[in-house]
């Protein structure tokens, strides 16, 4: 008998702490209500300027930021693009290998069907001596829904070009446009057949 007046107690005395603790809750929130209306502006603010900076750095233009990519985003030449476009109609981006990473130079043409994650773009070590190879582990032609995982590989001479079929009469071609100094300009063309 002793034990349930026990329990029954114990349960009793846990609800009182609760009851309590909502109360505590409920008066620091009305303490708080005030602030909150005060100032909910400035908290809005407060919250969305660095998480717009944020996306502003991350997703901005990444050129700007890549001292190697600003110069040789410059060292294009309106005649350069002319000639890439009147080979490519159907959209072109140039990009460089460089120390171990590729980054794709803006300007580029290619169509949004043709989805590539330039992040996960790696140069790969030679095949063999003088081959240069560029591996695309997320590259989408959307039109037909396929995804690819698609490896160029090229003679390292200039105008050495590589070709992956996307579709029936849609091709993607890479061209080797110099090598020189570490970086090695190449262009990714899109070709309608």
């Amino acid at each position: 008998m002793g034990s349930k007046k026990h329990k029954r107690e114990r349960h009793l005395s846990r609800l009182k702490k609760k009851r309590q603790s909502a109360i505590l809750w409920e008066e620091r929130m009305e303490l708080a209500e005030p602030f909150f209306l005060k100032y909910r502006i400035e908290m809005i603010l407060l919250i969305l300027i660095p998480v717009a900076a944020f996306l502003i750095f991350y997703f901005g233009d990444r050129n700007r930021r890549d001292p190697v990519l600003a110069q040789l985003n410059g060292s294009i030449s309106e005649e350069q693009r002319t000639d890439w476009s009147t080979r490519y109609p159907d959209g072109f981006r140039a990009l460089v290998v460089t120390g171990g990473r590729v980054m794709a130079l803006s300007g580029g043409t290619l169509p949004k069907d043709l989805h590539i994650d330039w992040d996960q773009v790696i140069p790969v070590k030679r095949p063999s001596e003088g081959e240069f190879a560029v591996r695309f582990p997320v590259l989408q032609w959307k039109a037909s829904g396929m995804l690819y995982d698609f490896t160029f590989v090229l003679d390292r001479k200039i105008g050495a070009a590589s070709v992956m079929n996307l579709a029936p009469g849609v091709q993607l071609v890479m061209e080797l446009i110099s090598d020189d100094q570490g970086r090695t300009l190449c262009l990714l063309g899109l070709k309608f057949l």
